[in-house]
């Protein structure tokens, strides 16, 4: 049975961190340098064939593919921080080859126990918070602990500590461990490695006696049989397989290292510790959140200049097995503005996209039958022209939207040739399109506020249409008309979701977000709707304001009961995703905006889109951070 568990690192790519009450483990191993911290009550700790009674403040570390087991001694709090191998790799490359440890008898141990519990603290603290720049900080952290585990808490410090204050020996020693690590299963020989190190044999062999405490022969007989355990516990290979895999020339030679060192035979030890299967977590440990061991660490966070910084993390928990609470109805209408607009290819393209991405179902049009339509003809105004109108109307019904006509005091002899003329076109009734006053709730494309075309609009458009206190009628483009005054081209606070040279606004992302909701809410609330459709599920997250401001937002998100995996699709919308105005502020607000700069960032500012796997899991959890007028939106789907 396989005894190696396999460290995730989901929190970040070089390291993963748990806190623990320890049950009972079996011998197991994992290939992580793992540091352990007792921050409660007392474990027994099984370490290849040694026994260590871990208690309150104690410390730990576990090199990569050693034999462990737990116990529970006492009620116990044991955070556990697995380091990847690779990591320390770039800087000091026997990173993966070197070995540590931690000797709590030592007397007086604080100084260096100390600091290596802050670098842990900090750590747990920087994932916990997932503050700024919390990935840069977690490496500085991360590099930090680990030169001082190299200048510290190095093995040969440990059999010898006058090899710090010699690093010639030190680098010779450490040379010859690893050499005898990689090789253990050849037929080594003292003086293979003495005419390597260009030293006499028995010089070499009292000083490796003198630094490891054991004979030459000794230290790699040693070697080979703690490397057999795996093979006992991990396969079904024989007694004399293993013998032979690990160096040995001859089983009986095994036989009697292995009984000298474990004090029992190969057989035994593999019968002793025999298992149908892994364990599951949940029956070896119980798990707690990061954030309970924070009072428990704080005082080794003192003097951290990031400590106390963090803004305050929500907690979110989501059930995909919820019942539904309604039905999601978004915002249906659209102002298209003066029919005119729809003799452009521009804009036509615009509505185009409108659909493509949002879909409203009613698009409401004005000055239809204005003279600029060209619907007069003839003497005394007694034909009218249906040509252009006809053209228009065509290119909205194709777009899958019903016009909704404004009136505003057309003449009756128009509207019953309009009503004759297109019923007949259509076979429909057509005054169902009629619009005798504009609905409430219009935002009117020539409005002057310049927060129209911030990222401003997202969270007042969301506030609106989710939370239905009032209606909210978006514009399509920016319109200048005679009492515009303009400082620049492209901004003057209109209320489009184009400005007027046809460059996306963050109020048309806000909406693109919207329409890739589902139809059955789940959860609604301040800053957050959860929904369901067809396809999966859709969460939803945006700023909102807390007691008349809108502030930035982190959100640690648990997603429960995920029965199966998912394609995750994030959708990021903020300041510097989606936002035309921030960028052309970055430019420096230019009152004309040069040709190469309209096409880039007609092309390159819209949301950030990742793609992610969700591998089901009974708790699916994740964070985000939400800038101050910014959205997130997550599309789970089935797979």
């Amino acid at each position: 049975m396989m005894r190696e568990v396999e460290v995730k690192y989901k929190q970040n790519p070089w390291l993963d961190m748990h806190l623990y009450q320890i049950k009972k483990t079996p011998l197991y191993w994992k290939n992580s340098l793992e540091i352990l911290w007792v921050l409660k009550g007392e474990i027994k700790l099984v370490l290849d064939n040694e026994e260590f009674t871990l208690k309150e403040g104690d410390m730990e570390l576990i090199n990569p593919m050693e034999l462990r087991s737990f116990e529970k001694i006492k009620d116990n709090r044991l955070l556990m921080l697995d380091i990847k191998p690779g990591f320390f790799a770039s800087y000091y490359p026997d990173a993966g080859k070197t070995l540590y440890y931690i000797d709590n008898t030592e007397e007086g141990k604080g100084g260096k126990y100390n600091l290596l519990k802050s670098y842990c603290a900090r750590i747990l603290y920087e994932l916990n918070e997932q503050m700024e720049e919390c990935d840069e900080a977690l490496s500085k952290n991360l590099l930090e602990l680990q030169y001082h585990l190299l200048n510290n808490f190095h093995y040969l410090y440990y059999e010898q500590e006058w090899l710090k204050e010699d690093p010639d020996e030190l680098e010779r020693f450490h040379r010859i461990a690893k050499y005898l690590s990689a090789n253990y299963m050849e037929k080594v020989s003292l003086s293979e490695i003495a005419e390597k190190e260009f030293l006499n044999p028995s010089y070499l062999s009292y000083k490796i006696k003198d630094t490891m405490g054991l004979s030459f022969n000794e230290y790699l007989n040693q070697i080979r049989v703690e490397k057999s355990t795996k093979l006992l516990l991990g396969t079904d290979k024989s007694i004399s397989e293993i013998a032979g895999e690990v160096g040995f020339s001859h089983p009986r030679y095994y036989l009697k290292h292995f009984i000298n060192h474990y004090h029992m035979h190969p057989q035994e030890y593999r019968d002793s510790h025999t298992m149908e299967e892994m364990p599951s977590l949940e029956e070896m440990a119980e798990e707690y959140p990061l954030e309970s061991a924070l009072d428990e660490i704080k005082e080794f966070l003192t003097g951290y200049s990031r400590y106390g910084s963090a803004l305050y993390l929500e907690k979110i928990r989501l059930d995909l097995n919820k019942e539904s609470i309604g039905e999601f109805t978004r915002g249906d209408t659209i102002l298209l503005g003066d029919a005119t607009l729809f003799l452009e290819d521009e804009n036509m393209h615009l509505l185009r996209e409108v659909q493509r991405e949002i879909n409203f179902k009613y698009g409401i049009i004005l000055n239809l039958f204005s003279q600029d339509l060209d619907i007069f003809r003839g003497r005394g105004h007694r034909f009218i022209n249906w040509t252009r109108v006809e053209n228009i109307l065509d290119f909205i019904l194709s777009q899958k939207m019903e016009p909704k006509i404004y009136l505003e005091n057309t003449a009756k002899n128009v509207l019953e040739s309009f009503t004759e003329n297109f019923s007949k076109v259509y076979d429909r009734d057509v005054t169902e399109w009629f619009l005798k006053e504009l609905p409430k709730g219009i935002v009117h494309p020539t409005q002057e506020d310049e927060n129209f075309d911030k990222t401003d609009m997202i969270p007042w458009i969301y506030d609106k249409v989710l939370d239905k206190k009032e209606p909210c009628i978006p514009s399509l483009v920016d319109y200048i008309d005679k009492e515009t005054e303009l400082s620049n081209d492209t901004f003057f606070g209109g209320g489009g979701m184009f400005t007027s040279n046809a460059l996306n606004k963050a109020g048309f992302y806000a909406w693109k977000l919207l329409a890739q909701l589902g139809d059955e809410v789940l959860v609604k609330e301040p800053g957050l709707i959860f929904t369901r459709s067809n396809d999966g599920y859709q969460i939803l997250l945006y700023s909102y304001k807390k007691k008349d401001k809108t502030v930035e937002r982190r959100v640690m998100v648990n997603l429960l009961n995920m029965e199966r995996d998912y394609s995750v699709t994030r959708f990021l919308l903020d300041a510097q995703h989606g936002s035309i105005y921030d960028k052309w502020e970055e430019l420096g607000a230019p009152e004309r905006i040069d040709t190469l700069h309209w096409t880039l960032l007609d092309e390159y500012v819209h949301p950030k889109v990742d793609f992610y796997y969700g591998k089901k899991s009974m708790v699916y959890p994740f964070f985000t951070k939400i800038q101050k007028n910014g959205a997130v939106l997550y599309l789970f789907n089935e797979i």
